[in-house]
């Protein structure tokens, strides 16, 4: 049994080593989107549409931001309880923030994700998830879906 863990951690690692290239480089490091003639509220509003579409619960919006959130599951959730929690902390969750400003005549969007874990004693535990995956997958979300949305 060890030894079938041993190799599918290895596989695991090394699989996470082969990463795909950016699609968009951006000044800040993160997925970024820029919405002319939107207001900040209209695309927050969208990006409450989007999350809820998707299943993920709307953990904390305000003004200049959105946090949405969703357990993960599966082996993703396997693994990442290994990394960052043991068996007695919580089911990781998912979480993305969405911070929104006004930018010259309409919007712009950054979004980052991470994934965290409570602890038996109340410890939260976190991991940046800014993989080249991650950030391409944040990426298509502001260039093409959270768009279709606002035009709608």
């Amino acid at each position: 049994m060890k030894k079938l863990l041993l190799t599918g951690l290895a596989c695991a690692l090394l699989v996470g080593c082969a990463q795909e290239p950016l699609k968009k480089q951006t000044a800040s490091g993160k997925a970024e989107g820029e919405y002319p003639q939107y207001t900040p509220e209209q695309v927050a509003d969208a990006i409450v549409q989007l999350c809820n579409d998707k299943g993920y619960i709307i953990e904390e919006q305000a003004k200049n931001y959105v946090i949405c959130s969703k357990e993960m599951e599966g082996g993703g959730a396997i693994m990442m309880q290994m990394m960052i929690g043991n068996s007695y902390s919580t089911t990781p969750q998912l979480k993305v923030r969405y911070s929104i400003s006004k930018f010259r005549n309409g919007t712009k969007v950054w979004a980052n994700a991470w994934s965290e874990s409570q602890m038996a004693f109340g410890q939260i535990n976190k991991m940046q998830l800014d993989s080249n995956n991650a950030r391409n997958e944040l990426q298509e979300v502001l260039d093409k879906k959270l768009p279709a949305l606002l035009k709608k």
